[in-house]
């Protein structure tokens, strides 16, 4: 799928001699982020618009996603995230399977001081994502890598966190 989508982003760019007609250029991104997980304060949940509210399990408390560049440490996004549905996909001859989920996001306003001071020990891991975007026009497409943090990298890069 990677090469495929180079082969493509190669084929669409402006300046390629042998283009056959004009294309909407596919514009590549590799990003490297650390995700940190904070539950939404229960006072914040109101505030949420219906349609996220109304797909809310009652059973899993709200989280806040904020990811960070891993380099500068800088705030890359801070986000709602509330997981519609689920398919998975078992290969039996591959090492690898593949999920595939539907969400719904929002982006979340709130101060990050708020989410930091109430953030209990049932936080959720880091994790390190490695990440290829592919964006044309309104569609993206993402591969990413996930793996969990380990807590050594925590300590180094929790100082441009707050």
């Amino acid at each position: 799928m990677n090469d495929f989508l180079n082969q493509k982003v190669a084929e669409t760019h402006p300046d390629n001699p042998n283009k056959k007609k004009p294309r909407v250029p596919i514009v590549y991104l590799h990003r490297r982020e650390r995700d940190t997980f904070y539950e939404l304060p229960p006072g914040a949940q109101a505030t949420l618009p219906a349609s996220i509210r109304k797909e809310l399990n009652p059973r899993h408390t709200v989280k806040v996603r904020v990811s960070h560049d891993q380099k500068t440490g800088q705030v890359l996004a801070k986000i709602i995230k509330t997981r519609v549905a689920d398919l998975d996909v078992y290969f039996p001859c591959n090492s690898l399977d593949c999920r595939i989920s539907v969400n719904l996001e929002m982006r979340y306003d709130g101060d990050l001081e708020s989410l930091v001071t109430s953030a209990g020990s049932s936080r959720m891991p880091d994790r390190n994502k490695d990440r290829l975007s592919y964006t044309q026009s309104h569609y993206q497409i993402d591969l990413t890598q996930v793996t969990v943090a380990d807590v050594s990298s925590w300590i180094i890069l929790s100082r441009y966190f707050f």
